[in-house]
Parts: structure tokens; sequence; C-alpha cells
């Protein structure tokens, strides 16, 4: 048995390496988690209590309302609604955080602000 040519040893690495998925690239999105609250409108509200049956100023997590956003970004990019929100409520929490661009260390902490964020923002 004679051992592969450096040409084939090369094409099988070439073809590996392009079957193989890209690395991921984050975040997915230049907005901030606030830029992007700001931005939505009364039909992303509409869609968002469409495809997660509550509205968003209604959910408790962080994480869902980043998903409610994560949708309606992707819906933004093309995708049908229910594709979109399929999408983002598959995606594993660490994803979710960091899915949008933080402008400083905390950003995506204010997806939803706690009652004592509330108190202290009172002062």
């Amino acid at each position: 048995m004679t051992a592969p040519s450096r040409k084939t040893t090369e094409a099988a690495e070439a073809t590996t390496a392009a079957s193989e998925p890209a690395a991921e690239t984050w975040p997915k999105t230049e907005l901030t988690v606030e830029e992007m609250v700001d931005s939505l409108t009364g039909w992303d509200e509409l869609a968002i209590e469409e495809q997660l049956k509550k509205p968003i100023d209604g959910m408790r997590s962080n994480y869902t309302v980043g998903r409610a956003l994560i949708g309606v970004h992707r819906m933004r990019a093309g995708e049908k609604a229910a594709i979109a929100f399929k999408a983002a409520m598959e995606m594993p929490n660490g994803d979710v955080s960091k899915y949008f661009t933080k402008k400083t260390a905390n950003d995506n902490d204010l997806l939803v602000p706690t009652e004592a964020g509330k108190e202290a923002g009172k002062r």
C-alpha cells in the first residue's frame, strides 16, 4: 500500500475544512439592547405578543425579552415571524446575551429593569 500523495492529502484537508461550519461571530447586530428596544414599533410589539403569547412589558426574564428582541431583529432581516421567533427561542442563554453589541460592560443587563433598579433611578 502506498502513502497518499501530498496533493491528495491537501485536497482531503481542504474538503474537510470546507465542510466544517464557520466559527460564529458575535455580536449579531451593531445595536445595543437599549437601541433595539427604542426601535420597536407597534407592529413589532404585536408580532412579539402573537409569537410569544405575552406582551414584551409582561415578560419577567431578561432572556425572554432578549429572545423577543432577537425574533424582531431576525424578522427585520427577512425571516418569517414563526421562523425568526423559533430560532430565537432555541438559542442558549449564553448566545442570547452575546447577540447584541455592548457599549458598556453592563449594557445587556438592562433588558428588563428590576424593582431595585427602578428605585435606584428615582434617587
